[in-house]
């Protein structure tokens, strides 16, 4: 096997691994929803401080989860992009471009926000 498939199936691993850590953070998403209809359904308006902070927490790490794995498919889009320059290649990029920006934008919210989490909007990917 030469060193150009390896290299490919290396990337192929990784996305892998990024794409269950994802699953993951989608089932942790669903869970933070889960609470929230909870505490809807006893009428609760407003969460407690204690728990928006635990469910701050929990968002805080699906967002990092989401910046570092679209950093790495933006990455893995750039090197497919320089190695043949298609049209699909580069739709591909411009669009992993764009989850980066959003996922930073939603991570900088999360962390420089003074709004209160009141619905499954502010928390969700």
């Amino acid at each position: 096997m030469n060193s150009k498939n390896k290299r490919r199936i290396d990337l192929y691993y990784v996305e892998n691994i990024f794409l269950v850590v994802i699953i993951i953070s989608l089932f942790l998403a669903i869970s933070l929803n889960k609470q929230n209809i909870e505490y809807l359904k006893r009428e609760i308006n407003k969460i407690p401080k204690n728990e928006e902070n635990i469910i701050r927490k929990k968002a805080k790490y699906i967002a990092f989860v989401y910046v570092f794995a679209s950093i790495y498919f933006a990455y893995v889009a750039y090197v497919d992009y320089v190695e043949e320059k298609t049209k699909t290649r580069k739709l591909y990029l411009i669009a992993a471009t764009i989850l980066v920006i959003s996922s930073l934008i939603r991570l900088y919210n999360l962390y420089f926000s003074d709004a209160t989490i009141e619905g499954s909007e502010d928390y969700a990917l």
